[in-house]
């Protein structure tokens, strides 16, 4: 959004206040600035001059004695370079879109200076030729002194007006101004409708009046197809619109300056305006001459049946001005919002006008655009003849948005002390009607403010305190009286458990949604049973709430064995099932680098799991005989359950190896294994803390490695191997497990790791071999091998 200063200042005086400190108000108070373009800065020394003499020296270049504040040779490529043409002319040292003109030879001749085109002054996009001026333009006058031309424009980020559909116009900006500088506003001035009262109105019908709030038509004949006036041509170039004719220019004028998008039909063909949705989509050519796919639903604007525009977006070909035309209708109408939005997206057109339209326009407007229009075109077309009333159509009167408050609230959310006066003259000054009562004050909104921007007392607030001045409230840390939150004790265990597996095994945390992917499910194989279903899914292969984190721990193997063959996975994810939810704990182990890796892994995750259980509980868990599980491989899996005081045991969660099967989909070897823990189950139970005082005395480590039978499962291996009792054993640990050179075919080789010592004593040689000798007995009367 651009903001011409000069053309603010139409309506409140500004041209005492620096560009930049404007600037700066504008951002502190209203809406970010992104920058001033100074237009003296890039153009200088340009005046009007009339061609006394033009002598074509070569089939491209006249050579011309001109006229502005003296006399100038310059030389002109232009084709309608000829005597008495009246057009603008550079000085020599004078800049052109920052470029010097200097005094220079074309052709052989010199040429002081430059005369000009419409593209080369900015104004417009015309390069055909020497821009033309009335015959009654004064020569030798500088272009700053009867134009806007040396202007000085603001731009605005539009992003910081989506929720100020007021805004959207220069007017709009002249009542922020003021308020901030307090100062007086004109209004821009507009025709009387009641001078056409007694005209018969011209037939507009509203069909869906869900998308269409507001209609305001008129049609006006003996138009004339002419330039606009020179500064209209120029107010528009400032503010990046391109000027094509008096009658178009107008309808981008009314816009920039009040923020209401116009459109102008051919007067001559149209009949009846109806406004009214598409019922099937059809083709459509709009003013860009793209034919365009329309989906039904579209709301569009029609002469009788037939499609003349895109209502809020874009006019047709089918309907617009041409060169010839004599009369026109203008429309002035309100949209809703959200259809434009959608339908401006849809279509990926979007416009000056669908711009302003999203943002929940005034439908006051739509009757004081059609007037500004009215009052321009008869200031600068004496003859033209309003051949109608004024149509206006309001199916959907708005009405102001009123808020009830009181001052102490206001200085409370602000945080200071000010005058209640002050308050009531800041909102008066931004044109809210306030009515004061005993103990509260009654704010109405104007309409322009009531669309989208205040509805609540918080609104209110910001209005005070953003034109009193942010710069004016201290930032002072509020008086509060501060508790200390109620520990979440899940929550501190879960994060102790993730430092574990983080630093100590260095595990990688992922983080999911909580509900299956089915199109992986599908991929898997992974059947779903009775799984809670969500009623609105985001997508329709996320309808069902997850059960098992292990499909999605899958899935992000499956990304992750791209890049890496060994790596370690964990989540913390709600599992839902029976109308219950609770906090669960998965872990996966991925390796495809090492061989022969089944059982180890399968063990090092169950040493994750031991560790984990006996943080939480002080104790290790127990491993049965598994149920079945999808995915998991039976030989290589266990239940988990953990024994509480009483020596009742209780189900917590499984370990596995996932099955063979799942290599083909990867299309290569990987050994994966994986264990689900009910966290909030774990959790629940008290760890019984028991404290003993350290050995004063030495502890011996004895490593034995034995032969297993790969038949005989690892658990009750584990068993067997506990029944060992001796009263110097301190901790035992299964150490290593091999399988390779010099292991016989079907055994692997076990290394067990005792800890043992005295709080007596240091343990004698003796006591050493005798636990060793007593140890290798058990193993024999086992029937286990000592290598």
């Amino acid at each position: 959004m651009k903001i011409s200063l000069k053309w603010l200042n139409d309506f409140v005086k500004i041209d005492d206040v620096p560009a930049e400190e404007l600037a700066r108000l504008l951002t502190l108070k209203t809406a970010e600035t992104e920058g001033i373009y100074s237009k003296e800065k890039y153009f200088s020394k340009i005046f009007t001059c009339r061609i006394i003499k033009a002598e074509k020296i070569s089939e491209k270049y006249f050579k011309c004695r001109v006229i502005s504040d003296k006399e100038y040779t310059v030389i002109s490529g232009a084709p309608n370079t000829k005597v008495g043409l009246i057009t603008f002319h550079v000085k020599p040292t004078g800049m052109i879109d920052g470029v010097t003109i200097a005094t220079k030879s074309i052709n052989g001749e010199i040429s002081e200076g430059m005369l000009l085109s419409g593209r080369e002054l900015g104004i417009n996009s015309d390069h055909s030729g020497l821009f033309k001026l009335p015959e009654d333009t004064k020569i030798g006058v500088d272009i700053g002194t009867f134009t806007d031309f040396y202007d000085n424009v603001i731009e605005i980020d539009n992003k910081s007006l989506t929720h100020r559909p007021d805004l959207w116009g220069i007017y709009g900006f002249s009542r922020e101004i003021k308020a901030i500088l307090g100062r007086e506003k004109n209004n821009p001035e507009l025709f009387d409708p009641q001078t056409i009262m007694d005209l018969p109105p011209f037939p507009v019908e509203i069909d869906d009046r869900e998308k269409c709030y507001r209609y305001v038509g008129v049609k006006v004949d003996n138009i004339k197809i002419e330039q606009s006036p020179l500064n209209i041509q120029i107010r528009l170039a400032n503010t990046d619109h391109v000027p094509r004719n008096l009658i178009v220019d107008l309808t981008n004028y009314v816009m920039t300056e009040i923020g209401q998008p116009l459109h102008t039909f051919d007067g001559d063909i149209i009949k009846k305006i109806v406004v009214d949705s598409m019922k099937e989509e059809t083709n459509f050519t709009t003013l860009d001459k793209v034919e365009r796919r329309l989906p039904a639903g579209i709301l569009m604007i029609k002469n009788l049946n037939t499609p003349i525009a895109i209502a809020g977006i874009m006019g047709g070909g089918n309907s617009d001005i041409k060169n010839d035309s004599k009369s026109l209708f203008l429309e002035s109408a309100n949209f809703d919002a959200s259809h434009i939005r959608r339908m401006s997206t849809k279509l990926g057109l979007r416009t000056d006008s669908s711009s302003r339209f999203e943002k929940s326009l005034d439908p006051e407007n739509a009757l004081t655009g059609a007037l500004r229009y009215l009052s321009l075109l008869k200031n600068f077309q004496k003859d033209i003849k309003i051949s109608s009333s004024i149509t206006d159509i309001n199916y959907n009167p708005f009405k102001k948005n009123t808020i009830v408050t009181d001052y102490n609230y206001i200085k409370k959310m602000i945080g200071i002390e000010i005058k209640n006066e002050t308050i009531k003259n800041i909102l008066t000054s931004l044109e809210f009607d306030v009515e004061e009562d005993k103990d509260s004050i009654k704010i109405t909104a104007p309409t322009y403010r009531s669309t989208k921007d205040i509805s609540i007392k918080e609104d209110i607030v910001e209005e005070v305190v953003r034109i009193y001045g942010f710069n004016n409230v201290k930032p002072v840390l509020p008086r509060l009286h501060i508790t200390a939150p109620i520990k979440n004790i899940l929550d501190e265990k879960e994060n102790s458990i993730k430092q574990i597996l983080t630093y100590k095994y260095g595990l990688n945390e992922v983080d999911s949604h909580p509900w299956y992917d089915e199109k992986f499910l599908k991929r898997i194989n992974f059947k779903l049973t009775d799984e809670i279903q969500i009623k609105n899914p985001i997508t329709v292969d996320n309808r069902f709430l997850q059960k098992s984190l292990l499909p999605v721990l899958l899935k992000f193997s499956f990304e992750n064995l791209k890049y890496f063959d060994q790596f370690s996975l964990y989540e913390f994810g709600k599992i839902f099932y029976n109308n219950t939810e609770t906090e669960n704990l998965g872990i996966i182990i991925v390796d495809k680098k090492t061989k022969n890796q089944d059982e180890r892994t399968f063990l090092k995750l169950k040493l994750i799991v031991n560790d984990i259980f006996e943080i939480l509980t002080g104790k290790e868990p127990e491993y049965k005989t598994p149920f079945q599980y999808q995915l998991i491989n039976p030989s290589i899996s266990s239940n988990i359950y953990f024994k509480n005081e009483n020596g009742e045991s209780f189900y917590t969660g499984y370990i596995g190896n996932i099955h063979p099967r799942i290599n083909s989909l990867l299309d290569k070897k990987v050994v994966i294994t994986f264990s689900q823990i009910d966290f909030e189950k774990i959790c629940s139970y008290e760890k019984s803390t028991k404290f003993k005082h350290f050995s004063m005395y030495p502890q011996t480590n004895l490593d034995f490695s034995l032969l297993k039978n790969k038949k005989e499962k690892f658990n009750e291996f584990e068993n067997s191997i506990k029944e060992f009792k001796n009263e110097l054993i301190k901790d035992t640990l299964i150490y290593d497990i091999y399988e390779g050179e010099n292991i016989p075919e079907g055994y692997e080789s076990i290394t067990i790791r005792f800890t043992i010592g005295s709080d007596q004593r240091t343990l004698t040689g003796e006591e050493i071999i005798s636990f060793q000798n007593d140890f290798i007995n058990f193993l024999k009367n086992k029937g286990y091998t000592l290598r």
